[in-house]
């Protein structure tokens, strides 16, 4: 038995985006991901020289995934030459976002799409789609002049240009992303079992964790990746925290529809659920994107499209409250 209290205001569309100076200040302003599009005819981009271009700049990659494989296995067929899930984080920047947001955990990691043209078209192009700053600020419920968001945010469209030699920025016209009403993020707080006695609290919330991966997975969830970002946190000599783990959390028949008409959905997933608990605090924070926020913001109107992604949400948040009430 878990008591929770749910804080589904805590992050509203009337949060202060005040105008500041930025590298893509040009570049889809009004929207909250950006594309970044080059030639790679003779396929000297791949997925291996995007990574290590990362790697280099300081990130870590927390996965690469092929997603053609899964959806040639699960659906017997594909729709771009290449399509990867791509993502990645960096702890040292994520530090003096932390102090200023409990919410980082929706940008950590970053989630990217890595895609190619589609397969009824020559293979010439490939893109990159990513948050833009815009839409780290919505995520994380800071401003566009917050300087350290604005230095991460630097940091990811500086290795995606140097990763994508050549690119240019696509221009998106998601009309409806500036009319988002709905909560940006559905937030619980939880009391485990533990309260300020660390051993104990780490059971419980191993406890919670297993429990809601276990009756996921029963509906085709899957769970491609975790961050024990508490443990790197300490490693830089943070220690705020018992506990802070993202979980990065896929369904690839909801995926699969979304990706042929919105490629750049794979800046939202796979989703993030981050669950963390400071060590002066007797409450652990759980929180995870509303679907509505990104089906708004992409302007996802095609039913056989949108409907997957909004009964998936659905059986995620009962799940979740069903845990813990």
């Amino acid at each position: 038995m878990f008591v929770f209290f749910r804080l589904s205001l805590l992050m509203l569309l009337g949060m202060s985006l005040a105008h500041a100076a930025s590298p893509d200040d040009a570049i889809n302003t009004k929207q909250d991901v950006r594309i970044f599009t080059t030639q790679n005819k003779q396929n000297t981009i791949t997925p291996q020289s995007i990574q290590k271009t990362f790697e280099e700049a300081g990130f870590i990659v927390d996965k690469n995934k092929d997603m053609n494989e899964k959806f040639k296995k699960a659906f017997g067929k594909t729709h771009y030459h290449s399509y990867r899930l791509f993502t990645v984080h960096s702890t040292k920047h994520l530090i003096p976002l932390l102090k200023k947001s409990d919410n980082i955990g929706l940008i950590t990691p970053l989630s990217m799409s890595i895609y190619t043209d589609p397969i009824n078209e020559p293979l010439s192009h490939i893109s990159i789609a990513s948050l833009s700053l815009r839409g780290m600020a919505r995520a994380t419920n800071l401003t566009l002049n917050d300087p350290d968001l604005i230095a991460y945010n630097t940091l990811v469209q500086n290795t995606i240009e140097k990763a994508f030699p050549g690119g240019k920025y696509k221009t998106l016209k998601h009309k409806s992303v500036e009319l988002i009403e709905h909560d940006l993020a559905i937030i619980h707080e939880l009391k485990l079992k533990g309260g300020k006695n660390k051993a104990v609290s780490l059971k419980a919330k191993q406890a919670f964790q297993d429990e809601f991966k276990t009756d996921l997975a029963k509906h085709s969830f899957t769970f491609p990746g975790q961050i024990d970002l508490a443990k790197e946190l300490t490693a830089l000599g943070e220690n705020d925290f018992d506990y802070f783990d993202t979980i990065s959390i896929c369904k690839i028949d909801v995926i699969y529809p979304i990706h042929q008409t919105n490629p750049e959905f794979g800046a939202y997933a796979p989703c993030t659920l981050f669950m963390f608990k400071r060590r002066w605090e007797r409450f652990t924070k759980l929180g995870y994107p509303s679907v509505e926020n990104w089906t708004t913001a992409l302007d996802v109107k095609e039913e056989k499209v949108l409907q997957p992604l909004i009964d998936a949400h659905q059986l995620f948040e009962h799940t979740i409250e069903e845990i813990i009430e």
